[in-house]
């Protein structure tokens, strides 16, 4: 560009020969906050001839940044730049602020990228915010379904902390306070009003479907409790616990967190109680901690707490813990007589609270210690499921009855020589069980017997050899020759006793356990999404 010919000049000729021609040129200029942060002393001579050229109807400008004037303002004046004056833009500007993706955009973006529709109606639920949290919400569900929230916050990382600082503002006095509280749903009404009225504001929050503003997408309460390192970071490790099943660590952790609201209250005591069945070092019936539980699910269930899609999990453990303590003493370990609640199986409650029980202690023992620890830690297991079936079909495990019923016990059993029925009164030890619950199943259940394992005299058989011999025998004495495939083998086993018992029972109309919170769930509470029952 030669010396007599200016920026100005060079751009109104350009502008001239447009129009000539029979065009009406339009200028857009992305992200016009970093174009209005350049110091040039010909810029303004620039922008007063395009000012003329808008004001003439020779030029329309689009401007497009997630900054309004106001914030350009405020932002360059704390970098110590010079005073911004939109007046140099023009002063016949309209604005306007595009909304976030509708439901319709999200699924066809979703279903471009190989989704069913059904899977992308359900995701929408998930989704909200810039258009890069939907696009890293569908990559995420494209791989997998599972941890969707988790997977998209992890893939974004610090990328949204701009969109945050420009949303809830990063100079504010009480900015951490503040994030904090949109992160954990606990808006003052004052903070709830400075943010709505904020032009971003659709693209941080939304109202729920019971009038509540809540963040625009988990996803989002995620990284904003995982950004910057800041005092918010103790409630994200709440959450990476959760995730990483470390129930003991994230109890104690919640337990430090500042609780002044009604859903951060309860989402302490729910991970308190996961706790206390999970990850429980104080002894108790299976290694749950039935006090705790009692305490705190009756505090939970008499509060006036939002648990109303947890309640009826909530109020089974507490049902079961009375239970627990009617039947033997709460504080007992790992060698409590599990075989007195057992015996107990005639009872729905009962049938129930074992399958919960069991389940939760054999997903524990499996995640610690060598294969040959969990094979003791669980050594009485496959027992005391046969003896909660033995007891649901009428007798007695630990009272033998004078006589047994007429049928083909020999079928079932796999030892030297005739099987000998059990002395009168004594307890049945794992051989007679062995014996005398699959031959009275496989008389109980014929019309369903081939669904049912014990029920096949080629699955129980092996079963006195492998299981009473070398495994029962081996607990009792030494663990230490046991390996990963004698662990896979005995937990399979407890895999199928358990699924047989659900199996019968289910027939008897014997209910399943409430399913208990997951980490969505727990999350979701904490950012102070609050779902009904």
């Amino acid at each position: 560009m030669s010396k007599e010919r200016y920026a100005a000049d060079w751009l109104e000729n350009l502008i001239g020969a447009a129009q000539h021609d029979g065009n009406h040129p339009i200028l857009v200029i992305d992200r016009f906050h970093a174009f209005a942060s350049i110091a040039d002393d010909h810029l303004l001579s620039v922008l007063s001839t395009m000012r003329q050229l808008e004001h003439d109807g020779q030029l329309s400008t689009i401007a497009i940044s997630p900054m309004n004037y106001q914030s350009i303002r405020t932002e360059l004046s704390l970098r110590g730049k010079f005073p911004f004056v939109n007046s140099a833009y023009g002063d016949n500007h309209d604005q306007m602020v595009l909304p976030p993706l509708s439901r319709a955009e999200f699924v066809a973006s979703a279903v471009l990228a190989g989704l069913d529709s059904a899977q992308a109606q359900k995701l929408f639920a998930l989704a909200g915010g810039p258009d890069c949290v939907h696009s890293a919400i569908i990559a995420a569900a494209a791989t997998d379904m599972e941890d969707v929230v988790g997977r998209s916050a992890r893939s974004l990382g610090d990328s949204m902390e701009r969109f945050f600082d420009l949303a809830v503002g990063p100079r504010l006095a009480d900015g951490d306070d503040l994030r904090l509280r949109v992160a954990t749903g606990r808006l003052q009404p004052a903070q709830l009003a400075y943010l709505r009225h904020l032009d971003l504001a659709d693209f941080l929050l939304k109202q729920d479907k019971a009038g509540r503003t809540v963040l625009a997408s988990p996803v989002l309460g995620r990284l904003l409790l995982t950004g910057r390192q800041g005092p918010w970071i103790a409630f994200a490790r709440v959450l990476e616990a959760l995730s990483n099943d470390r129930y003991a660590d994230a109890a104690r952790q919640a337990q430090l967190l500042e609780q002044s609201s009604p859903h951060l209250e309860a989402f302490t005591s729910l991970v308190t109680l996961l706790a206390a069945i999970h990850d429980n070092d104080t002894g108790g019936l299976l290694e749950i901690d039935w006090r705790t539980v009692q305490r705190v699910g009756r505090k939970l269930l008499d509060g006036n707490l939002p648990i109303e899609a947890h309640r009826a999990w909530v109020d089974q453990l507490v049902r079961w813990s009375d239970r627990v303590g009617n039947a033997l003493e709460p504080s007992q370990g790992r060698g409590s007589r599990l075989d007195v609640l057992a015996r107990q199986a005639g009872d729905p409650d009962v049938r129930m609270l074992l399958q919960y029980s069991i389940r939760a202690f054999l997903g524990r023992v499996r995640k610690s210690g060598s294969p040959a620890e969990q094979i003791r830690s669980a050594g009485s297991v496959p027992e005391a499921i046969l003896q909660s079936l033995c007891a649901y079909l009428g007798l007695d495990p630990l009272d033998a009855p004078n006589e047994l019923p007429d049928l083909n016990y020999q079928r079932f059993f796999n030892n030297v020589g005739d099987y000998r029925r059990p002395t009168p009164g004594s307890r049945l030890d794992l051989t007679h069980l062995l014996v005398i619950v699959p031959a009275l199943l496989a008389s109980r259940c014929s019309d369903f017997s081939d669904e049912i394992q014990l029920c096949n005299a080629q699955f129980v058989r092996p079963l006195h050899q492998r299981l009473t011999l070398q495994i029962r025998n081996a607990t009792a004495h030494t663990y230490a020759d046991m390996d990963e495939a004698d662990a896979t083998f005995f937990f399979k086993i407890c895999d199928n006793f358990l699924a047989d018992a659900a199996a019968i029972w289910g027939r008897d109309g014997t209910g399943t356990p409430c399913p208990e919170p997951d980490q969505g769930a727990l999350a979701d509470l904490l950012h102070g999404f609050i779902v009904t029952a």
